[in-house]
């Protein structure tokens, strides 16, 4: 089957057979459900596309559902099985792997395929050369290859912040391509009143925060304004969507918290965000923030750090504070008790989420692999 954009009233683009989409992330994982995005607008502007699942676990449940499998080696240690798959073994794997473009959903995978097949890269941050690094052999490895990122002819990114970041290692303006996330939950305006008619009949708010358990994610922040909130009585339910590591586990035991639940499996994310009034964003490092797009199109109000790219996105969806006064997020979440300022600002949340619409995203994804098609 052969791809083609068409556009009305134009000639349409040069045929590509096959974009193959190479993903070695878990199933939940953030960039899974980025490059399913993807997968979804190839589909929707008429482009075929096959997905290459590489996995460096032995459990393929693990993983989404590929049309191509393609098992890592398994060595001591998980970041040394990670590197290694990486830099030598995915490459070998891949050899006899047929496309005509390769969309890649990592720098690391770069080298995956040879030299013949013209690769497009998504970076979606420069996380693992910074502080918040999950560690140290990850940033050494990350270091190694992202000199070869330069082979890449295109690098897609989702903020201005992580183009930026590009720029100052060096890459070539013309080379990087901003295509802001989207998200395919439907706007659902009717979200804002069903909240607000919670908020007047039990006099309580319930706010969320979705995210994975690792450092620069700041999950203790969140533990922190749930234990704050309790100790001085205020009316405001947490609800922590993260599938949690023991050592957090073990802190959350250390002390009481009846105002807090802990969703770890969550597969129905819309019924998460039925259930909550505010989402609480205090990250300290994003490329983009896709969970903040998904409550907008809830009209669900935001409270996040004051730190790019949160400012890009979240605009007049909510309110931005820094992380040096908790108390100050808790005010920011009690004001919101009043049922006219709540309705004032999500109002103004889903208006914001009309920057972030499947529409767009489809016509910039169009736009964007139109360019480079036209040099296969």
């Amino acid at each position: 089957m052969t791809g083609k954009f068409i556009e009305p009233n134009d000639v349409p683009s040069k045929d590509l057979q096959t974009i193959g989409i190479i993903n070695a992330s878990e199933r939940f994982a953030g960039i899974t459900n980025i490059m399913l995005q993807y997968k979804n607008a190839f589909q929707n502007i008429g482009l075929c596309s096959k997905w290459f699942q590489l996995m460096d676990k032995k459990d393929p449940g693990q993983y989404p559902v590929g049309e191509v499998k393609i098992q890592g080696n398994t060595f001591f240690g998980e970041t040394l099985s990670m590197g290694i798959n990486r830099l030598f073994c995915f490459k070998q794997k891949m050899k006899s792997a047929e496309c005509d473009l390769a969309f890649i959903s990592d720098p690391t995978l770069i080298r995956t395929f040879g030299p013949n097949v013209k690769a497009v890269t998504f970076v979606h941050d420069l996380r693992p050369l910074t502080e918040y690094a999950d560690r140290k052999v990850t940033t050494l490895i990350y270091r190694h290859l992202l000199k070869n990122l330069k082979e890449s002819s295109l690098l897609i990114v989702p903020s201005m912040k992580t183009k930026v970041e590009l720029l100052e290692f060096g890459f070539e303006k013309d080379r990087i391509e901003v295509v802001i996330e989207s998200t395919l939950f439907k706007k659902t305006p009717s979200h804002i009143s069903e909240s607000a008619d919670r908020i007047t009949s039990s006099g309580k708010i319930t706010v969320a925060y979705v995210a994975q358990d690792k450092p620069h994610k700041n999950i203790v922040f969140f533990l922190e304004l749930a234990k704050i909130a309790h100790l001085q009585g205020n009316k405001i339910e947490f609800i922590l969507v993260s599938k949690l590591k023991r050592s957090t586990k073990e802190q959350l035991n250390s002390f009481t918290l009846p105002n807090l639940c802990v969703v770890e499996n969550a597969e129905n994310m819309e019924e998460v965000y039925s259930n909550t009034d505010v989402l609480i964003y205090p990250s300290r490092y994003e490329g983009f923030g896709i969970p903040l797009v998904e409550a907008m199109a809830f009209g669900i109000p935001i409270i996040a750090n004051d730190i790019e790219p949160m400012k890009e996105i979240v605009g007049d969806a909510g309110q931005l504070v820094p992380l040096d006064s908790p108390v100050q997020w808790i005010e920011c979440i009690t004001q919101l008790l009043d049922v006219n300022l709540y309705r004032e600002s999500a109002e103004k949340s889903i208006r914001q989420f009309d920057n972030y619409s499947q529409m767009k995203f489809l016509r910039r994804v169009r736009q964007v692999f139109q360019k480079i098609i036209s040099e296969v």
